[in-house]
């Protein structure tokens, strides 16, 4: 992503779109398919989510951990029957979790399978409820399922599954016109939103902002509840925090993910983990990955392939 340093990138009618009315994105993830009888209590034990209190038709997002408590994938949930469930990964990321959650898996009836699936999502400020049926649904598991999130002050739902041709006008999002990556991108990180390079494996996963809406604390035993518990318990202080970080003055080269956060003494406390520009600010804006020692706003320099930029850091959402 290039922005003149006084100009507006190409992609500004579709963020426009997307704050103030609603697009669309097409995409595909990796789908985990576990059923049997006993898939209940095998995902209840290994992930972070309450699976046995889901009703079927249910969504929501978990976190599976390492043994010690650190993170090793971030997963969407679906209840799709009462013994089945769907995991949705990155494309990057399912053969990972397939292969974890193998390992833990002894003498349990519980069948998991790997494939590649379209999604479908719908942002925005106006956005339309989502569908009342999953695609597909006639009686068993449903062809597609359906997750509603929010980014800040803007909410959303995503399509999961077998798509087909399935048009727009049949859920209700028959005004949604195809948005660019680089509008989603830039709306998610003005508000704070953890995914992709923010979700990095064998980090303590309150860092990330996300225990709160991934983690139930009254459900019983699961894989790296210990260390889970103990943060949550002390305030989640933890040695890094995810903030945002604001370039001071526009700039035709924005700084890439991986460039150091430096204070004025010379001390590193951080690094970015994604970059967009803002049109709401009106430059380059990150997520970054700093020290607790360092309270927002503080100014900082980011420092990549010889260059240094004067920058601040922020408190989340950077834009409600």
């Amino acid at each position: 992503m290039r922005a003149a340093a006084g100009g507006s990138p190409p992609w500004l009618e579709d963020y426009e779109t997307l704050r103030n009315a609603f697009g669309a994105r097409r995409g595909r993830c990796s789908l985990i398919d576990a059923c049997g009888g006993d898939a209940e209590a095998f995902l209840q034990g290994q992930l972070s989510q309450d699976v046995a209190a889901m009703g079927v038709g249910e969504s929501a997002r978990t976190l599976l951990l390492h043994p010690d408590g650190k993170l090793h994938s971030v997963l969407g949930i679906h209840r799709v029957e009462e013994q089945r469930y769907w995991l949705d990964a990155e494309v990057s990321d399912g053969p990972r979790a397939l292969e974890r959650l193998e390992r833990f898996k002894l003498r349990t009836d519980c069948e998991m399978s790997l494939g590649e699936v379209e999604t479908l999502t719908i942002l925005g400020g106006q956005a339309p409820p989502p569908p009342s049926g999953s695609p597909g649904e006639e009686g068993g598991a449903p062809s597609a399922v359906c997750a509603a999130f929010r980014w800040g002050s803007v909410s959303g739902w995503k399509l999961i599954g077998d798509l087909g041709e399935i048009a727009l006008g049949e859920i209700g999002a028959g005004a949604a016109p195809e948005c660019a990556e680089e509008a989603f991108e830039a709306l998610r990180v003005e508000s704070g939103a953890a995914a992709g390079n923010e979700f990095q494996e064998g980090m303590i996963p309150a860092e990330s902002g996300v225990v709160a809406a991934t983690v139930s604390f009254t459900k019983g035993c699961f894989v790296g509840q210990e260390l889970t518990a103990r943060i949550d318990s002390r305030g989640g202080n933890t040695p890094r925090h995810l903030r945002g970080v604001v370039l001071i003055a526009a700039t035709d080269q924005p700084p890439p993910p991986g460039a150091v956060l430096v204070l004025p003494d010379g001390g590193e406390v951080g690094e970015l983990t994604s970059v967009s520009h803002s049109p709401a600010l009106g430059r380059s804006a990150a997520l970054a990955y700093v020290k607790r020692k360092v309270a927002p706003p503080a100014r900082v320099d980011v420092r990549f392939e010889g260059e240094s930029l004067a920058a601040e850091v922020r408190a989340l959402p950077l834009v409600p």
